[in-house]
């Protein structure tokens, strides 16, 4: 394997594990952007970190401000 086609695989792996930490950040109720960030760059780790953790429980101004964002996004729709 050539240093080119070393690199392209490692970027296709680092992009594939930016995405899988976003979306299950999502799921947890924590940051998509900091987790995506934090899976392209420590693949490995943020993967098994992400996937161990638990939910993140909202308090009453996150359930707020979530059901604004929703609201906005219907109105502005119609």
């Amino acid at each position: 394997m050539t240093e080119q086609q070393f690199f392209i695989l490692q970027l296709i792996g680092r992009i594939a594990s930016a995405i899988l930490c976003y979306t299950r950040a999502d799921k947890l109720n924590r940051s998509q952007f900091i987790w995506g960030i934090l899976g392209g760059v420590f693949p490995v780790i943020s993967i098994i970190i992400i996937y161990i953790m638990k939910p993140r429980k909202l308090n009453r101004m996150d359930k707020l401000s979530f059901a604004r964002k929703e609201k906005s996004i219907f109105t502005a729709s119609m």
